[in-house]
C-alpha cells in the first residue's frame, strides 16, 4: 500500500477518530485529553532535545560504496545538499540529517523526515517523489538493498514505528511493506542481506522475503537508551553512536566500546558548519565547504580511546536464570490480578472503541474495499495513499485490542476472487 498523510498538529488523535464525528460529550472529553496529553509529551521531548543537544544542526552524511568521487566533485555535490537543506528550512522544515546514497552509478540524497528523493544528475539535485507529505520518518534509518531504496522506523508527529518502506521508481511514490505495519521502534543496520536490530528487540528482518526472526538478546540496553541516541555513523563493519556517551559497536560480533568523551574531534563543529561526512568502508573524511579536508580518521585509529561495555556480548547465567525467574513471578501475579479486576467490572477498557459496536453488526460478511472503507468512517479522505495508509493502520489498532481479549483477530482480508489485485474484508 503506499503511504503519505497530511500532518496535523493533532495527529495523535487515532485516525478514525479524526474522521468521524463523535456522539457524546464523554467521547470529546477523552479526545481533548488524548490531544492534551499527546501535546505535553512532544513539549517535553522538544525542550529536553534543545537542552540536550543545542542547535538543531543539519548532518550531512554521504555513504560512498561506489567509485570514490573526485574532489572537484564531492565540492559539488556538497554545495548542492546544503542549499537543498537551505530551501526546506526556509520553509519551517528542520532537516537535522541528510543521507546521500549510492546506487550502482548513480547517487541519491534522502532529507530526514520527507519522503523527497533526490537524484544527482546533470550537476543538480533532482527530486524523484512525486507527492508532498511530510514528518512521519524523523530519525528513520535510510539503506539500500538489492538496488532499492528503503527507510526503517522513525518517528512522526503523532507515532513512533519500526514500519519499513521502499521507493517506487516507476511511481515516483513510497510503499509499506506489509509484513512490517506491526513491528515497533528498533535501532537497526543492514548487513549487506537483512536488517538487524542492535537496540530494543533483538530481531532480523528480510524485507526481500518479508520474515522476521528472533535473535539472541544483546545485554546493553541500559547503555544505548533509545530517546539518547542523537546521531550514529555507519561504517562497512561498525556503528560510532552519539548517544548518553560515545560509542562504538562492532557489527559482528556485538562487542560494544564506550568513552565518555568525544574521542573522534571536531565532529560537533563540523555538523554545526554543515560539513560534508564522507565515509569509505570504515575510514571518515570530513570535507569543509571548499572540499578541504577537515579531518580524516578510521576506525581501528579510533578503537583503542573506547573502553569495552562489561557484558556486552554475554551476561552470567546465573542471574539470567534468576531475573528469568523473577519475571515469570511478576507475571503470574499480575495476570492473576488483572483476571480478577476483569470479573469485577465485568468490562474490559481495550474494548470501548465504538467502532467495536459498528463492527458487530457485520459479523461474518465479506465486504468490498469501499463498502468497510464507509464503516470505518474513511470513505471520504484523500488522496488514496493516505486513505490506504489510514485503513491499515484502523485495522491494526482494532485487531490488537481485540486480539488482547480474545486470543485472534477481529478482521481478515482476503483476495478478490474476481481481482486478484484487490482485497475483501471480514469481520469474524
Amino acid at each position: 500500500m503506499e503511504i503519505g498523510h497530511f500532518i496535523i498538529i493533532l495527529k495523535g488523535y487515532r485516525q478514525h477518530e479524526i474522521m468521524r464525528p463523535h456522539n457524546s460529550i464523554a467521547d470529546l472529553k477523552f479526545l481533548t485529553m488524548e490531544a492534551a496529553i499527546l501535546l505535553f509529551r512532544r513539549f517535553v521531548l522538544a525542550v529536553c532535545c534543545l537542552l540536550l543537544v543545542g542547535k538543531a544542526d543539519a548532518q550531512l552524511v554521504y555513504t560512498d560504496k561506489g567509485l570514490p568521487a573526485s574532489r572537484d566533485m564531492l565540492k559539488e555535490i556538497h554545495r548542492k545538499a546544503v542549499s537543498v537543506k537551505n530551501e526546506y528550512q526556509s520553509k519551517g522544515v528542520k532537516c537535522e540529517r541528510i543521507d546521500i546514497l549510492d546506487i550502482r552509478d548513480n547517487i541519491y540524497l534522502l532529507p530526514d523526515g520527507t519522503f523527497d528523493v533526490y537524484q544527482w544528475k546533470d550537476g543538480d539535485w533532482i527530486n524523484l517523489y512525486s507527492g508532498s507529505f511530510v514528518g512521519y520518518n524523523f530519525n528513520s534509518y535510510k539503506f539500500v538493498l538489492d538496488g532499492k531504496i528503503y527507510s526503517s522506523g522513525g518517528d512522526g508527529y503523532w507515532q513512533d514505528h519500526g514500519q519499513i518502506i521502499t521507493f517506487l521508481w516507476d511511481r515516483g511514490e513510497w510503499e509499506i511493506l506489509p509484513f512490517s505495519l506491526d513491528l515497533e521502534r528498533n535501532h537497526v543496520y543492514c548487513d549487506g542481506e537483512s536488517l538487524v536490530s542492535f537496540w530494543g528487540l533483538p530481531i532480523k528482518i528480510d524485507p526481500g522475503n518479508k520474515k522476521v526472526e528472533s535473535l539472541p538478546p544483546f545485554n546493553y540496553e541500559a547503555e544505548l537508551n533509545m530517546n539518547n541516541i542523537f546521531y550514529r555513523l555507519d561504517f562497512s563493519n561498525y556503528i560510532y553512536i552519539r548517544g548518553r556517551w560515545f560509542y562504538f559497536l562492532e557489527k559482528r560480533s556485538g562487542e560494544l566500546r564506550r568513552s565518555t568523551i568525544e574521542c573522534i574531534g571536531k565532529i560537533q563543529k563540523a555538523k554545526t558548519e554543515d560539513h560534508l561526512f564522507h565515509i569509505i568502508g570504515d575510514s571518515l573524511t570530513i570535507y569543509n565547504h571548499d572540499a578541504e579536508i577537515f579531518l580524516a580518521t578510521n576506525v581501528n585509529a579510533e578503537l583503542y580511546k573506547f573502553d569495552k561495555v562489561p557484558g556486552s556480548r554475554s551476561s552470567s547465567p546465573v542471574m539470567a536464570w534468576g531475573f528469568g525467574i523473577l519475571a515469570v513471578l511478576i507475571l503470574g501475579f499480575g495476570l492473576y490480578r488483572a483476571k480478577i479486576l476483569i470479573n469485577k467490572t465485568g468490562n474490559d477498557s481495550t474494548m470501548d472503541d465504538p467502532l467495536f459496536s459498528v463492527l458487530s453488526a457485520h459479523r461474518g460478511k465479506i465486504m468490498t474495499m469501499e463498502d468497510f472503507d464507509v464503516i470505518l468512517g474513511i470513505d471520504k479522505v484523500i488522496p488514496a495513499e493516505t486513505q490506504r495508509f489510514r485503513r491499515a493502520q484502523l485495522i491494526k489498532s482494532l485487531n490488537r485490542k481485540y486480539r488482547a481479549k480474545h486470543g485472534h483477530n477481529l478482521i481478515e482480508r482476503q483476495r478478490d476472487p474476481e481481482d486478484g489485485r484487490r482485497y475483501m474484508y471480514r469481520v469474524v
